[in-house]
């Protein structure tokens, strides 16, 4: 053991010969000339109750000097119990087996409870306002229960009726919660009484509510209090507090050094009489029972009281007419018999002839002792316990300069005074005393609950504050060394301790944080983020040195306030790299953790080996730093282009294309169909609508109706975990595509996958993304571009086409004008026709189905679907606008057999009297258009015939309604002063009134409460 640590040693073991002293003895009263039986003291009075019947009052003066002031004379028997009720100003006595009633002031016998004979014991309880005095006896076995009111001339009135019980009750307490406490044998039991002065049945039997098995070696004890709490011996040398509702209050037993006979309390000390060893025994209930003081008694004790006393007091002697003065007995044994307390600061202890008086020792002094002896635990207690002493003046605190101890032990440190700051050092003291000892978990369990600075605890442990900051705190003379399981163990509890502190802080305002030092004079922290900071690398050191595993999970915790440079250094001197990663994304170093990760992607032996780690760490931070991403994401393309796409798109992209143009392909199929159908039938109807254009011209202005026609099921590409990846912006990362990354050929290629995703997965309605797609495809169609090391395929291009059709007919959020401009007549024919279509300009696309690709089953669905559109401009004209074109065709063929078909199957669409006015003359005797002249008449009949029918229909539901209402107004009925109201019984006067079909009248406000006739009527 090193020196430092045999002085810390020396330091918190005093030597074997000091004692704490808290309490002085004073001889009271020494060689009585009666036997001792019981005693009774309040405020500065003093009453002893001997064996022949008499009461010795004593006054005390400032310096517990006894006055003798009078003997009272009430009986020849002994004074078997007193207890002074100084709120009701009475004094109980049991004698004679009775208890009787005396005047405080006047010590004159008022009267007796007459129904106490054979009382053996008593105890009271005043209520919390003092307005009633509650009385137990027990008289043989039973229990018997009185109150006293506080009005003038009260007496002791029956509480509630006897509890009977099994056997004659050994011990018996009241508290102030009305919980009465008592032995039978060695078992003890409590009851419950009620809170009224209702009378109770008298009960044979135990009560049910078993308080605690005593021991059974030696008698059952119980004493209560002066705090109302009570103690009970259930062992020869172990008691167990109660509170006053009979509930346990420490954890734990209170020991005695053996078997207490007598117990009181003065303040948090408990004194006992240890009878087997002739002592008083003192000790402190918390923070554990301790021992702290034992005081022996013996027959040497000098008398402080005069010579004389034993002949004078006879003199003073009230006379009650109850007999004379009893004798002495001629040798009273020296055994302590009686111990009484004043409910202050002045405790009595007695034995049959002699009493002496325990008055605690200033409670400076009692500080100055517990610090000398470390006994810091008592020291506290004493500084928050003055009140209880009764104590108010605080004297200087002296130092002892011979006291051979560290600095930081030492008294000349202590205030003057006994202030907040004596009390803060106090616990400083305790607490670092265990941290010596080694004891970390109560140390710091101490430290917890105080505002050190929590960096000067930190200093104790090598190695986890910086040098420079350590040589600040000039704590070089309180360091420690430890072995490496003390260094382990003080680590564990130092990390507790932080992350108690750390929870702490973050709740605390800036402005609000106030440190003390350990030691005086040391520098604190005055910043709230500085503090956390230390507090946080600390953490990170701890946990480096005996927790590993869990570094990750300290380093993802938020709010992280690591000193980034410290922990840098201590991450890569542990070879921590996926631990280093989670450090620069918490503290937003991204370009140093891109730095590394593209450093560890080309590393086979490394964890971080591969672009996957890189690519999903750009995914996390590209929404806000996006030209990092870029900077980075340019080598991924490089390296690996599919990796590349992966850090702008979730989920699986390689499938977007082949779903895209499989669509296309349907499309294409469903128009071959239409044209077979139309071939092989002259009708033509609704089932021949073009699949294709219905899916052309699917997106609608009118959103009630729009509805996603071309069905794509996209689920599988989109990945939940990557959904915030539609929140970039798209047009800075389409920009970065196109522009920075070489060849042409791959730059096209993921322009076009990340556009597709835009509009078909993420649904953007920006039109710049949707005309850049537009033209993307259409650089694919004119160019046929192949990635880097794949072989050109001459038939791509129809693919392309088809899936630019797609798009054009799938979204409206293209900008039409531009995109028109973009698309060449020649070779983009039928995309132009769609792209007119969106714009409502349908004259000009059906000129291109009819004129330029001379498909007139595309013109004519194209017509059926737009009619069916009525939202959109210009729908009812449509067909005459198709007709026109085709009678304006330079096609004979045309013009004649379409017209026809057309007629023949859209004669309504199109109208009878525009139609007849465009037909020509020639066209007007061609016997095909007789199917147009028969569903022209047949649809005037019907119009005819259904209107006559309705017409007709509507003359006899006039004729119904007037009969109905003159079937009403045949009825008449009077009304008069005498009827009265159905439902309240009221006159109906001049009121709304209803009445039923069967002539019942009500009030029309009693309506709804008429339900009743209302069912009776319609029955």
């Amino acid at each position: 053991m090193t020196s430092k640590n045999t002085n810390a040693a020396l330091m918190l073991h005093p030597a074997a010969n000091q004692t704490h002293k808290a309490f002085e003895v004073y001889n009271f009263a020494e060689k009585i000339p009666l036997v001792i039986e019981c005693m009774a003291c309040y405020d500065n009075i003093f009453m002893v109750g001997t064996y022949s019947g008499q009461i010795l009052i004593y006054e005390i003066n400032q310096v517990l000097e006894p006055v003798f002031d009078k003997s009272i004379k009430i009986t020849k028997k002994p004074i078997q119990q007193i207890e002074v009720v100084k709120e009701f100003n009475i004094v109980l006595v049991l004698f004679d087996y009775q208890i009787h009633v005396i005047d405080l002031e006047k010590y004159q016998l008022q009267y007796s409870i007459t129904k106490s004979k054979n009382c053996s014991l008593f105890s009271t309880s005043v209520s919390k306002d003092k307005k009633l005095l509650r009385l137990v006896v027990a008289c043989k076995r039973k229990i018997q229960f009185y109150y006293l009111s506080n009005q003038i001339n009260s007496k002791f009135m029956e509480l509630i009726s006897d509890l009977e019980l099994n056997d004659v009750p050994r011990t018996l307490e009241i508290t102030s919660e009305n919980l009465v406490i008592f032995s039978l044998k060695k078992d003890f039991f409590y009851y419950e009484l009620p809170s009224t002065s209702a009378g109770l049945g008298t009960s044979s039997e135990l009560p049910a509510q078993k308080l605690n098995s005593g021991s059974r070696s030696i008698d059952p004890l119980c004493y209560k209090l002066h705090n109302d709490n009570f103690l009970i011996a259930f062992d020869e040398n172990k008691s167990v507090l109660f509170d006053a509702k009979g509930a346990p209050i420490l954890s734990y037993p209170i020991e005695w050094s053996g078997c207490p006979s007598f117990i009181c309390n003065i303040g948090f000390y408990l004194i006992a009489i240890i009878p087997n060893t002739n002592t008083v025994e003192i000790l402190t209930m918390e923070p554990s029972s301790t021992s702290v003081q034992l005081i022996e008694f013996n027959k040497e004790s000098s008398s402080t009281i005069s010579s004389s006393l034993g002949s004078s007091f006879t003199s003073k002697i009230v006379d009650f007419g109850l007999g004379g003065l009893g004798s002495a007995a001629a040798s009273a044994p020296e055994k302590l018999k009686i111990l009484k307390s004043n409910k202050k600061s002045v405790c009595y202890v007695a034995n049959q002839s002699s009493v002496w008086c325990l008055s605690p020792v200033n409670i400076n002094d009692q500080i100055n002792s517990a610090i000398l002896l470390k006994n810091f635990d008592l020291g506290l207690a004493l500084m928050s316990a003055q009140s209880l002493f009764n104590q108010v003046t605080i004297n200087e605190i002296q130092e002892d300069k011979h006291l051979l101890v560290q600095p930081f032990y030492s008294l000349s440190f202590l205030q003057q005074k006994m202030d907040e700051n004596l009390s803060r050092k106090l616990r400083n003291m305790h607490a670092l005393s265990l941290f010596v000892q080694k004891k970390f978990v109560d140390s710091f369990q101490l430290f917890q609950k105080m505002k050190t600075d929590p960096s000067h605890l930190i200093a104790f442990f090598p190695g986890l504050l910086p040098d420079g900051y350590r040589a600040r705190l000039n704590l070089d003379d309180y360091y420690q060394s430890f072995e490496p399981k003390e260094l382990e163990d003080g680590v564990a509890g130092l990390i507790d301790y932080l992350q108690f502190k750390r929870n702490e802080f973050l709740k605390t305002d800036d402005l609000a944080l106030s440190l003390e030092p350990l030691i005086d004079g040391r520098p604190v922290i005055r910043k709230k983020i500085s503090l956390l900071e230390i507090i946080d690398t600390t953490l990170l050191k701890c946990y480096l040195i005996s927790k590993e595993s869990l570094v990750q999970f300290f380093l993802r915790r938020d709010p992280n306030f690591l000193h980034l440079e410290e922990s840098e250094r201590l991450l890569n001197q542990h070879n921590k790299t996926n631990e280093l990663i989670i450090l620069y994304e918490k503290k937003e170093a991204h370009e140093k953790a891109l730095n590394l990760l593209l450093t560890e992607s080309s590393k086979s032996n490394s964890s971080l080996s591969g672009l996957k780690h890189l690519v999903n760490y750009m995914k996390k931070i590209g929404t806000k730093n996006l030209a990092l991403v870029f900077k980075y994401g340019k080598s991924v393309i490089e390296t690996d282009y599919h990796w590349g796409l992966k850090i702008f798109i979730g989920g699986n992209f390689d499938k977007l294309d082949n779903l895209l143009e499989e669509k296309a392909r349907q499309k294409d199929e469903n128009v071959k169909e239409t044209r077979s159908l139309l071939a092989d039938s002259d009708m033509v109807g609704d089932t021949l609508l073009s699949t294709f254009l219905k899916i052309d011209l699917s997106e609608s202005k009118n959103k009630k109706k729009n509805q996603d026609s071309l069905n794509l099921d996209l689920s599988t590409l989109i990945d939940d975990d990557d959904e915030f990846l539609k929140d970039l912006n798209h047009a800075e990362v389409v920009a970065f595509l196109d522009e920075q990354i070489e060849p042409r050929e791959l730059s096209a290629y993921l322009v076009k996958v990340y556009l597709q995703y835009c509009v078909y997965v993420w649904k953007d309605r920006e039109a710049r993304i949707n005309n850049k797609l537009v033209d993307i495809y259409q650089a694919f169609v004119d160019h046929n571009y192949a990635l880097p090391g794949q072989s050109v395929d001459a038939e791509k291009p129809k693919s392309y086409k088809q899936v630019l059709k797609f798009l054009l007919n799938y979204t409206n959020n293209y900008e039409p004008l531009s995109t028109l401009a973009k698309l060449d007549l020649d070779k983009y024919p039928e995309e132009r026709a769609i792209v007119l279509g969106k714009m409502g300009h349908h004259k000009d696309a059906l000129s291109i189905y009819v004129n330029i690709l001379n498909d007139t089953q595309k013109a004519e669905a194209y017509c059926e679907y737009i009619y069916s559109q009525s939202y959109i401009a210009g729908s009812k004209d449509v067909f005459y606008e198709l007709l026109q074109l085709y009678l304006n065709s330079d096609y004979e063929e045309i013009r004649i057999d379409a017209s026809i078909r057309l007629l023949n199957m859209h004669s309504k669409e199109i109208g009878t009297v525009k139609t007849l006015e465009l037909l020509p003359a020639q066209l007007m005797k061609c016997k095909n258009l007789s199917q147009f002249f028969e569903n022209m008449l047949d649809r005037i009949v019907r119009t005819k015939h259904d209107t006559q029918i309705r017409n007709r229909l509507m003359v006899a539901l006039q004729l119904q309604v007037h009969e109905n209402k003159i079937m009403c107004q045949d009825k008449k009925f009077v009304v008069t002063h005498e009827q009265i109201c159905h439902e309240c019984n009221k006159r109906m006067g001049r009121s709304a009134m209803v009445r039923y079909p069967n002539g019942v009248l009500i009030h029309y406000g009693c309506l709804k409460n008429s339900e009743t006739i209302l069912k009776t009527s319609n029955t």
